[in-house]
């Protein structure tokens, strides 16, 4: 179930690819106050959206959703609390969900605790998995609910309920790995918007030398590996080799999202569709993240991606080391 669920998260992610803006907000505590006419990214420890906006992309420690929202809501944390209607569709992943206003189509949860209030109609379907399962409310269609503890008190048009036992180790990974996953895509979208030029740089140089970019992510990877051990032995080397290692680590994170933009542009290439950057970017971090869960398949796109960005990156910093010696200079 939960591979499942998994899934159609990530492609509800390519819903936004046909909106036209964007408005972004990463911070502690983030209070939405005012109306945003725009499709809102945010991501905090603490998020409230109380003034209506036009569509949500939500991830931190608490999200409460206080206005209505026009068309979908994707939100990710460790607790989510939907107390205004939906226009469109919500899918949501977090430890604690409450669900309690209208949602005009389809619900996707995911969690610890999921809870469909009384007064909550489901316009169309519900699909539902996590520990605690428990619907009070009205879902038009079909409710899907799989948990260790299911109650459907509610009304629903057709119910298809799973009691399953599942290992509550392997639930809190997955929401990690979900969250996780969240994060790096709304950090992709800020670079991009922050500087478009230099992520596109990189991006680029993977495009036109994708053997070289993979030969160069391998050869800084174990340069990078052997300096760091190095400088490990020398004890006095230590402070440097956990700064190399800090920067290795970032340069491998950052690696998928340069991929991801890259992948984006190839397959609007394909399908002649003539989107934004940012939305490109999104197609294509959607897909790549999305063939991870590929049994098999997916460790090895995750090392053949994850190093040709690395190498993409090395080459892109190597081209442009006279900017940055006379900057530090």
């Amino acid at each position: 179930m939960r591979y499942i669920v998994a899934t159609l998260v990530v492609l509800a992610l390519v819903v936004p690819g046909t909106v036209q803006g964007l408005v972004s907000f990463s911070d502690g505590s983030v209070v939405i106050d005012q109306p945003v006419a725009d499709d809102l990214i945010v991501s905090g420890g603490s998020i409230e959206i109380n003034s209506p906006v036009q569509s949500l992309v939500a991830a931190g420690g608490t999200i409460e959703v206080n206005a209505p929202v026009e068309g979908d809501v994707i939100a990710a944390g460790g607790t989510v609390t939907l107390n205004d209607d939906i226009g469109g569709k919500a899918v949501i992943a977090g430890g604690t969900i409450r669900i309690n206003g209208n949602i005009s189509r389809n619900l996707l949860a995911y969690g610890g605790d999921v809870a469909i209030s009384p007064s909550s109609v489901i316009g169309r379907d519900a699909s539902i998995g996590g520990g605690t399962v428990t619907n009070r409310g009205h879902v038009t269609g079909t409710l899907q609910a799989s948990g260790q503890h299911v109650e459907n008190t509610g009304f629903s048009g057709v119910s298809r309920i799973h009691i399953e036992e599942e290992d509550s180790l392997d639930m809190v990974a997955f929401l990690i790995a979900l969250l996780f996953a969240l994060g790096m895509l709304i950090l992709g979208l800020i670079l991009l918007r922050l500087w478009p030029g230099r992520f596109r740089a990189v991006g680029g140089r993977i495009q036109k030398r994708p053997i070289l970019s993979l030969a160069l992510g391998i050869g800084g990877l174990i340069g990078g590996v052997l300096v760091v051990v190095l400088l490990m032995i020398t004890v006095v080397g230590i402070p440097v080799a956990v700064l190399l290692l800090l920067v290795l680590i970032a340069g491998l994170l950052l690696s998928t999202l340069f991929i991801s933009l890259d992948l984006g542009d190839l397959i609007c290439s394909w399908l002649n569709l003539e989107w934004k950057e940012w939305q490109r970017y999104i197609l294509g971090f959607v897909v790549l993240y999305g063939s991870f869960l590929i049994p098999i398949a997916g460790p090895i796109v995750i090392i053949l991606a994850t190093i040709t960005g690395f190498g993409g990156l090395v080459g892109a910093l190597y081209e442009n080391r006279i900017y940055f010696i006379e900057r530090s200079g």
